[in-house]
């Protein structure tokens, strides 16, 4: 992990033991940009806009930074959507009517503490390969992205 550009604070926080951080996934697909987090709370950044807490809903596949010149491949999954009523997060109809291939994906992880959010490291860059929905008897939802 490169430490040019990282805050002193942000700095300590990635070198402690024990740490709190949770991972901000941007989703940009037709027009509509959909920021989500596995935190437990709505998280706010400067410059980056408010992503929505999806909490344990939203998982990925391990990724690693490594020095050859392989593509990583990712896969997100995010669960527990509602297909019926009204929700802040809505991608069933996008990923259903807009062409998402090649949609931009990031990855960033947020270092925070009691006061907030330290800083931002990023993790991953890429773009839609593919997507699936799985839909339930309880019109709950899960959207598979392969990035």
């Amino acid at each position: 992990m490169s430490k040019r550009g990282m805050t002193a604070a942000l700095e300590a926080a990635t070198e402690r033991e024990l740490n709190t951080f949770y991972e901000l996934v941007k989703i940009q697909v037709g027009a509509k940009t959909y920021r989500i987090s596995n935190a437990p709370y709505d998280v706010t950044i400067e410059g980056g806009g408010a992503y929505n807490s999806f909490g344990q809903l939203i998982s990925f596949t391990d990724f690693e930074e490594n020095s050859t010149l392989e593509i990583q491949k990712l896969r997100i999954t995010i669960s527990g959507i509602l297909i019926s009523g009204e929700t802040s997060i809505t991608p069933v109809d996008d990923f259903l009517n807009t062409d998402y291939t090649h949609a931009p994906v990031e990855i960033n992880r947020a270092y925070t503490n009691d006061d907030g959010v330290i800083g931002i490291l990023e993790l991953y860059k890429g773009y839609i390969q593919s997507a699936s929905m799985n839909v339930d008897s309880t019109d709950t939802c899960s959207v598979v992205i392969d990035v």
